[in-house]
């Protein structure tokens, strides 16, 4: 797959379902989250027949799951055995923020970093996306408030943040990730 550029990255504007990608209509068809956790780069809100989820895979593949990306975030929680009150009041307690809680999961290891990707029509509608740190190749300022990252699959994705604010977010993700190990915090 060719790298994307800022005219075909995946933004608030973009229509959905993108070209060649899988949509699930219903849950009971989505495949068991345990047989790809290991591939997931990202996972963020989109309207897609409602308020539904894109999956981004590390293998290019592009999915559409239909649940909130806050169920999608609870799904691989749970599939690690993180309590993630627990993992809030560690990221309070280590980093000193209790907002944009990075989700760190140490069964199948990955740091997911919380940024925003969207301004919703509906309030609760869900505006933050999570991305694996380990998959973001490219952090780029487009706008004074707008950031493209390209993931190592080569999505490429525009945040609504400042490249500052995206940066800063990796930033404490990983550390809360370096001080939950040295801590002894490896299940929450």
């Amino acid at each position: 797959m060719k790298m994307m550029t800022s005219d075909d990255a995946i933004g608030h504007d973009t229509l959905h379902p993108i070209p060649h990608s899988t949509v699930y209509e219903k849950p009971s068809i989505v495949p068991d989250l345990a047989q790809w956790i290991r591939q997931l780069s990202a996972f963020l809100p989109v309207y897609q027949n409602g308020n539904s989820t894109m999956i981004s895979l590390e293998n290019e593949e592009t999915w559409y799951l239909p649940w909130k990306v806050q169920t999608q975030y609870q799904k691989v929680a749970e599939e690690n055995c993180v309590d993630t009150r627990a993992l809030r009041r560690a990221y309070e307690e280590l980093i000193g923020h209790t907002l944009y809680l990075p989700l760190v999961t140490k069964i199948y290891p990955a740091i997911y970093v919380p940024l925003k990707v969207r301004h919703p029509d509906i309030r609760n509608d869900g505006a933050v996306g999570y991305f694996r740190t380990r998959d973001i190749a490219i952090v780029k300022p487009i706008a004074a408030q707008t950031t493209l990252i390209t993931l190592t699959n080569h999505h490429s994705f525009f945040i609504d943040m400042k490249k500052i604010l995206v940066d800063r977010r990796i930033r404490n993700a990983r550390n809360f990730d370096v001080l939950l190990d040295h801590r002894g915090d490896n299940h929450l």
